[in-house]
């Protein structure tokens, strides 16, 4: 069983379907995608709890605390 992380960062010439990618060992699985908005923010990080079973969520320092508070 892996521990899987979502790593989100934000770029303003991002597109969330292409700027992506998967690190993974055999105990650890980290996905990284960059976003362009707040609003892919939430809805990539909700697309990827519900459906990649993710235990940790790492922000890129770019985020603030109330987008923060609209992920978590």
């Amino acid at each position: 069983m892996t521990f899987n992380v979502l790593f989100i960062a934000h770029a303003p010439d991002a597109d969330y379907k292409k700027h992506r990618s998967v690190i993974e060992t055999g105990m650890y699985k980290l996905y990284s995608i960059v976003v362009r908005t707040q609003e892919e923010a939430v809805q990539v990080s909700k697309d990827y709890l519900q459906n990649e079973s993710i235990e940790a969520i790492l922000l890129c320092p770019g985020f603030k605390h109330g987008d923060v508070a609209e992920i978590f």
